[in-house]
């Protein structure tokens, strides 16, 4: 999942996964089959990296407002729990 991407050669990613995981730092997307994805997927939003731009080809969906704000809650806390 792209979190942030501001123009320049690199983007922000977390890993999103079929296989299931359970802390707090896991978001369920309650709806994976609006946001395009082949099975139920988890964010994991502790599992972040920085890739370059060119490795990305494309985009297979986009999670619902939904979903987006539980990820966007994962992420203060993520940063907050610092």
């Amino acid at each position: 999942m792209v979190i942030k991407d501001t123009n320049d050669k690199d983007v922000l990613i977390a890993k999103i996964t079929s296989q299931t995981y359970n802390t707090s730092y896991d978001i369920n997307l309650q709806d994976w089959k609006k946001a395009s994805l082949l099975s139920p997927s988890v964010v994991r939003i502790h599992k972040i990296q920085t890739l370059h731009s060119s490795l990305v080809f494309g985009h297979i969906g986009r999670l619902t407002s939904t979903d987006l704000n539980a990820v966007r809650k994962a992420l203060m806390r993520l940063v907050v729990d610092l």
